[in-house]
Order: structure tokens, then C-alpha cells, then sequence
């Protein structure tokens, strides 16, 4: 790869050598090329290891006293060994599938985790599957509102599809946290999109503003309220509508900054007692002709200075490969290989755990799922199941008090500390944008207060006494796949990329097996649970890869369940027997 490195200057010597020996380091456990194809083609194959042993040594810090190289992204790296986004990812996590071991030893890591956290693979790889699914989504919902500029639907020449696209990228880069979840990024996008109804001409529209089939949301004053409309079109619950203001609030001021270097263009505010309520601002002049270049030249300056300075996945390309350039869709590659869960069969549910049901009325075919509207259905799921116990973050709720008793009044605050300093191993709170990691730390925990009544109602029913209910709730094993449980679902309903499975598990120090011995039974129709499909296919899913692989690696406690039923068979058998054991 010396060649091939040549971009990184004069201070890549240092690098060079350290891949060189994340290579030798890795050469006995693999075969390079393995991640995208069994017998690819040799050149492609040394490149995908090429740029993987490059990336290791770079993120893992190992070049040493030598001079830094100057920072690259992801992007530039795949570009520079000509391999493709989705290649380069699926051959990352070959790697580290096979030589974990040693690439901990290389790096001084205490364990396979840290690794995996100083690396990012999984957020990196789930993100840009992730912007591909936003991408397909925003092109759906801007042509639901807004007419193709052309009888050909070209999206190329569009500078109002491209202007919303681009401002959403800046945006979710400005307002959101690395690696956002799905819902968030949705708000982000129903945002950009009221920009562009508040300033696209009437002759782009669909249905006019006024009309209260195609806009049926009104403020109290009478007047068309867009972002409302927005928040409809889009199919998210109106519950939501006030999250989705704050984030309008911020997008309006940045853009208001981007654009306060063209003084050509005329900011107002639409007058409260206006027929059409956008709440953002509007600038006279945007995109007009003989502009438009210079205002999408103006996102591009902003997004250019992000990417440059803290980013990976250069996002743009999405857009571009979609325009039909050629050299874009190569460089990013099929996202539809990076994750097969997002290909399977959406009748999955009815065949797994849960039993399922369709949604349809008898006679009427069910209405087709996407990932983002099975994430917004999953995340309105999680509200009502939680609304509650929200309050219980801070204290924990009177109920488990009753299945303590008097004589345990200690137990219920004993519980709850236990199950905060879980919530904060899973989501750490972060330096920075800690707002979103808080509230899903919140929605876990009362997540898991919900189930955990659930169960007891369930087993009070069975006729469970006092003494058995209080076993279950001083059951520390029990909490902890519980939290890991709630947890899971949380991450599956917001497809938090950071919190990719096994991750959960992984800093819980909980073993697949443990997970899977409680979501049996919390799935069964007597716990009123009711997951939605995509839910339910998620913790399916988390049972077949347990009994494929996790629950097989040492020290999981199922080869004790093993041992354990052995011995009962040989002591019951009295024999002892080669055939009996």
C-alpha cells in the first residue's frame, strides 16, 4: 500500500509501518477478502485488507512518536485504495470478527469492548446504511409534497430537492449527536422539509397551502400550520409535534446564519395573523434565478467545514449516486448488503416469538412498512407503555413498594440505584448533546419499571404469595436482564446505531443466554406487552444469533444449564450410561 498512501503526506511513514503490523498481527486468523466474497478477486482483496489495517492503525493510535499524517475520513480512505464504502465495512468487521484477540493485545485494550469503542465500526457502518434509508425517505416525502421540476422527474437539476437534502445533513451534523437515532433525524427532516414549504413557489406545489383536505392542521387563529401539516404527511404522531417545533427553532437560526453572508436576500417573519404559519423565517430571494448555485455553494461551504473536521461518511454521496453518477454509486457500493436485517421478509413476526397478528382489518391488505415508519410505529409503542412510570427516573414507583412490603422498605431504593447505574453503563452521558442519551436513559428505566410490573402481575395471578414476589424483585440476575431487556428495545425503536446488538449486552457484562431466558416469557399474550412486529423481530432475532453463536462462548452460563441437566439425567437414569448421558 506505499503507493497508495502517497496522499497522506510526508508524515504517513510511521502509519505505513503501523499497518504493516496490525497485518502481521492479523495474517494466521484470515484471509483477506473474506468479508465481501469467498473467492474475490486478489487485487480488490489486498486493497479491502490494505485500507482495513490502515484504518485499525490510525484509530487505534499505533503509529507511534513519528509525525501525525493529516486526518482523513473514511470516505478518503476507501476512495484512495478504490474500494467501495460497503465493501470496505463489511471487510472491517471480518477482521475484527477473527482477530479481535490479537488486535487487543496490539492495542493494549483491556477487552474485545474497548476495542470495538475505539474503532466505531458498528456506528460507523450503521450510519451509512442509516443515510441511505433517510435519503429514500426524504425523496418520498419531498415528492408527496412537492412536484419533479420536470415532466421526467429529474432530481439532478432540482436545486429545491437538493437545498432541502443539504440542509438536512447540516442540520442533523448541528443539532444532533454523533451517531443520532432514526426518530430524531425524522424531526430534523419534517424541519428542512417546512423550509422549503415556506419558500418553494406555489406552482411546485402539489395541492395549494389552503386546503384543508391536503393541510388539514389549523392554528388557533384559523391559519395553516405547516410543520403540523408536516408532522402528519410524514406519518408521525401529533404527540410529537412539540419536539419537532424545538428542533424547527434550531434549524431556522441556522440557517439563518448560513445565509447571512448573501445580502441580496430579504429576511422576514411571517405576520402571526397570516393565513399560512410556517414558523421560520423567510428569505425573499432564495434559490431565485441566477442564485441557486450560489445559495447550495453556501450549505456546502458548512457541511464541507464539519466533514473536514470531525466527519467520516461523506453523506453528499447518497444524493449524488442517486443523480446516476457512476463514480459516487461506486464509492459507495449496495447498502442493502451492510445489514440483512433490514432485508428480511416483513412477515417474519407472524412465524417467531409473540405469535403476531396482522395489522389489517379482515379483507384489507397491510399497509407497506419501511424501516422509519416501523421506527416511528415502535417509538410511539414505547411512549404509551412507559407514560406511567416517565417519573420513576428519579424515584422508584410506589407499586414495587407493595410487592416488598413493610418489612422491606429499603428494597424499592436499593432496586432503583442499582438500575440508574445500569442505565449509565449503557448510555454514558456525553461531553456533548447529552440531552438525547438522558432521555432515552429516562425511557429505559421506565421501560423496565413497566415490565417488571408486568411480570409481577403475572405471576399474582398465578398465585404467587407474598414471599415468592419478593424473591423476584431481590433477584439481581432478574433486574439485570431486565435493564438489558428494556434497553434492547429502546435501541430497536429509535435504531440507535451506537447501541447496535450485542452492545447493551456487552456493557452489562451479560451473558446472550441471560437475555434470552426472559423474553419468552414477557413476549406471551398474558403480559399485555403487545411489541409491534418490528419489535418482535428484533428479539427473534436476538434468540437466533444467541443459539447460533453467542451462548457458546465461554463462560456463558448456559454449559452450567448443560452440565447441570447431564448430571440430573445420569443420577436419575441410575445407570450412567454412555446412551443415557
Amino acid at each position: 500500500a506505499r503507493g497508495t498512501m502517497d496522499w497522506l503526506g510526508g508524515g504517513a511513514g510511521g502509519l505505513r509501518a503501523a499497518a504493516s503490523r496490525v497485518r502481521q498481527a492479523c495474517e494466521s486468523d484470515l484471509t483477506p477478502g473474506q468479508g465481501i466474497k469467498p473467492e474475490g478477486r486478489a487485487p480488490e482483496a489486498e486493497n479491502l485488507w490494505d485500507a482495513a489495517a490502515v484504518f485499525i492503525a490510525a484509530r487505534l493510535g499505533l503509529a507511534g512518536d513519528d509525525p501525525a499524517p493529516p486526518r482523513f475520513t473514511v470516505t478518503e480512505l476507501a476512495q484512495a485504495f478504490d474500494v467501495s464504502l460497503v465493501d470496505f465495512f463489511r471487510e472491517l468487521k471480518h477482521v475484527l470478527g477473527r482477530c479481535a484477540d490479537p488486535l487487543v493485545a496490539l492495542a493494549g485494550c483491556d477487552s474485545r469492548v474497548e476495542l470495538e469503542q475505539r474503532l466505531q465500526v458498528r456506528e460507523l457502518s450503521g450510519e451509512l446504511t442509516w443515510n441511505a434509508v433517510l435519503f429514500k425517505k426524504y425523496k418520498q416525502a419531498f415528492y408527496k409534497v412537492f412536484r419533479p421540476v420536470d415532466a421526467d422527474g429529474a432530481q439532478k437539476s432540482d436545486a429545491w430537492f437538493h437545498f432541502g437534502w443539504k440542509l438536512f445533513l447540516i442540520s442533523k451534523g448541528q443539532l444532533l449527536p454523533p451517531f443520532p437515532d432514526i426518530v430524531s433525524c425524522i424531526h430534523c427532516m419534517v424541519c428542512t422539509l417546512n423550509v422549503l414549504l415556506a419558500h418553494i413557489p406555489p406552482s411546485r406545489m402539489w395541492r395549494p397551502l389552503n386546503s384543508a383536505e391536503a393541510f388539514p392542521m389549523r392554528t388557533a387563529a384559523g391559519a395553516t400550520d405547516t410543520l403540523a401539516c408536516l408532522v402528519h404527511v410524514l406519518g408521525l404522531p401529533q404527540e410529537q409535534h412539540a419536539e419537532v417545533l424545538e428542533y424547527m427553532k434550531g434549524v431556522d437560526a441556522l440557517l439563518k446564519k448560513v445565509l447571512a453572508v448573501d445580502e441580496s436576500l430579504e429576511v422576514c417573519m411571517p405576520p402571526l395573523d397570516g393565513l399560512i404559519a410556517t414558523g421560520c423565517h423567510c428569505f425573499r430571494g432564495l434559490l431565485a434565478h441566477g442564485a441557486a448555485a450560489r445559495h447550495l455553494a453556501y450549505l456546502d461551504e458548512v457541511y464541507e467545514r464539519a466533514y473536514r473536521l470531525s466527519g467520516d461518511i461523506d453523506e453528499r454521496l447518497v444524493a449524488a449516486s442517486s443523480d446516476g453518477a457512476d463514480q459516487s454509486a461506486s464509492q459507495i457500493g449496495n447498502t442493502g448488503h451492510m445489514t440483512p436485517a433490514l432485508k428480511k421478509q416483513r412477515v417474519a413476526a407472524e412465524g417467531g416469538i409473540g405469535g403476531g397478528s396482522s395489522l389489517a382489518a379482515p379483507g384489507q391488505a397491510t399497509p407497506p412498512r419501511t424501516p422509519v415508519s416501523e421506527a416511528i410505529q415502535s417509538t410511539h409503542w414505547l411512549r404509551n407503555q412507559i407514560r406511567e412510570y416517565v417519573s420513576a427516573d428519579e424515584e422508584p414507583p410506589e407499586v414495587l413498594q407493595t410487592y416488598c412490603g413493610p418489612d422491606h422498605a429499603e428494597l424499592p431504593g436499593k432496586v432503583h440505584a442499582f438500575v440508574r447505574e445500569l442505565a449509565e453503563q449503557v448510555l454514558p452521558a456525553p461531553a456533548s448533546h447529552g440531552g438525547q442519551a438522558a432521555q432515552h436513559r429516562r425511557e429505559g428505566v421506565a421501560l423496565y419499571y413497566s415490565v417488571l410490573g408486568r411480570m409481577l402481575e403475572v405471576e399474582q395471578r398465578r398465585g404467587a404469595v407474598g414471599f415468592h414476589l419478593l424473591g423476584i424483585v431481590s433477584n439481581k440476575k432478574l433486574h439485570l436482564a431486565l435493564v438489558a431487556f428494556a434497553f434492547e428495545l429502546v435501541a430497536a425503536a429509535y435504531k440507535i446505531v451506537s447501541l447496535t446488538f450485542p452492545t447493551v449486552l456487552e456493557r452489562l457484562e451479560l451473558g446472550a443466554f441471560d437475555l434470552c431466558k426472559v423474553i419468552e416469557p414477557l413476549v406471551r399474550p398474558e403480559t399485555g406487552l403487545n411489541l409491534p412486529r418490528d419489535l418482535l423481530r428484533h428479539l427473534a432475532a436476538i434468540e437466533e444469533r444467541s443459539l447460533e453463536s453467542l451462548a457458546w462462548k465461554p463462560g456463558s452460563p448456559l454449559y452450567h444449564y448443560l452440565a447441570e441437566a447431564r448430571r440430573g439425567a445420569v443420577g436419575g437414569s441410575g445407570r450412567g450410561g454412555v446412551g443415557e448421558e
